[in-house]
């Protein structure tokens, strides 16, 4: 979506009421008609099992919201390492896809989990930039029914080290 954000954080430390804030950007007190999903798994983090780097393999996410917990482990002079999630998604719902982890960890959607030419829909780094822990965090429209992965890679530079990611489907039409 144009002008679209997402926040990836920390999970929540403890209960009870919390709050999301909403602000202008233009600095015009004027705040845009926006939408907002919101997305709080409530379950215990699963490891993701290895092997995990081939479409076969790929660990499937069927719950939404569904959160995952692996490590990324560089092997200098050695192909990039990786891990791949799948998820289906209907015709007409939004993806969102949010990860912590290392700064530079590359978390991309793709059609499958290699690296055929036009595999890749969205690719995305995890930054430091006003991420306390560093994060990204994007969203999908899904044109049509399929199922996507999500390929968790170490950055340049060899970066490695553990992940959380999160992925979640929802419907913008309801």
């Amino acid at each position: 979506a144009p002008d679209a954000s997402a926040v990836a954080g920390a999970p929540l430390t403890s209960t009870g009421t919390h709050f999301v804030r909403v602000t202008e950007t233009g600095n015009n007190g004027i705040i845009n008609q926006y939408r907002l999903f919101l997305a709080v798994p409530t379950t215990t983090v699963p490891e993701g099992a290895e092997p995990n780097d081939s479409d076969e393999d790929a660990g499937v996410i069927t719950r939404c919201p569904e959160v995952r917990s692996g490590q990324i482990e560089a092997d200098p002079g050695v192909d990039r390492e990786w891990d791949c999630y799948a998820v289906d998604v209907a015709a007409g719902e939004t993806l969102y896809v949010a990860a912590t982890g290392p700064e530079g960890l590359v978390v991309s959607l793709r059609n499958s989990c290699g690296d055929a030419p036009g595999n890749r829909l969205v690719n995305a780094q995890i930054t430091a930039f006003g991420s306390t822990p560093p994060g990204i965090a994007y969203s999908f429209n899904a044109t049509s029914a399929a199922r996507y992965h999500i390929r968790i890679r170490e950055g340049d530079g060899d970066i490695q080290g553990p992940y959380r990611l999160m992925v979640a489907t929802c419907d913008l039409a309801a």
